[in-house]
C-alpha cells in the first residue's frame, strides 16, 4: 500500500511540476513587455530550458515553448539524422522505452536566446533615464 501511495505523490508532483513549467513560460511573455530587462532575462531562462531533447535508458525529456525546429540524432540501432517541426509540447518520459536512444537540440529556442542576450545587451548600454 505504502508503494502505491508513494507512485500517486509522484505522479501529483510531475503534473504539478509541468504546470509550473508551462506557467513559468507564460508568465515570461507578458513580462517582456512590462519590465524588458527582467522579461528577458527570464525568457532567456525559458528558452535555455528548451534546447536540448534526449531520451536514454528509459528516461526522456523534450520542452518546447511556442514553435520547435529540433536537430537531432537517434542512436537507438543505425545512427539516423532526425527533422522535426513541433509546436508547444512538453514531454517527461520515467522508465519507459528503455532501448530507444536520442539527442535532439532545438535551433529555434538557440536563435531566440541569443536575440534574448542580445536585447539584454542593448538594453545595458542604454543610459538609465
Amino acid at each position: 500500500m505504502v508503494a502505491h501511495v508513494q507512485n500517486v505523490s509522484g505522479i501529483y508532483l510531475l503534473i504539478v511540476a509541468m504546470v509550473l513549467w508551462e506557467g513559468f513560460s507564460i508568465y515570461c511573455g507578458p513580462l517582456v513587455l512590462q519590465q524588458p530587462a527582467r522579461g528577458l532575462r527570464l525568457s532567456a531562462i525559458n528558452q535555455a530550458m528548451q534546447i536540448f531533447s534526449f531520451a536514454v535508458n528509459g528516461y526522456a525529456l523534450k520542452y518546447v515553448a511556442g514553435a520547435g525546429f529540433m536537430l537531432g540524432m537517434d542512436l537507438t540501432a543505425a545512427p539516423k539524422f532526425l527533422c522535426n517541426l513541433t509546436l508547444s509540447s512538453l514531454e517527461i518520459t520515467i522508465n519507459r522505452e528503455h532501448d530507444l536512444v536520442t539527442l535532439g537540440i532545438n535551433v529555434v529556442a538557440v536563435y531566440l536566446l541569443f536575440l534574448c542576450n542580445k536585447q539584454l545587451g542593448l538594453l545595458r548600454s542604454q543610459p538609465a533615464a
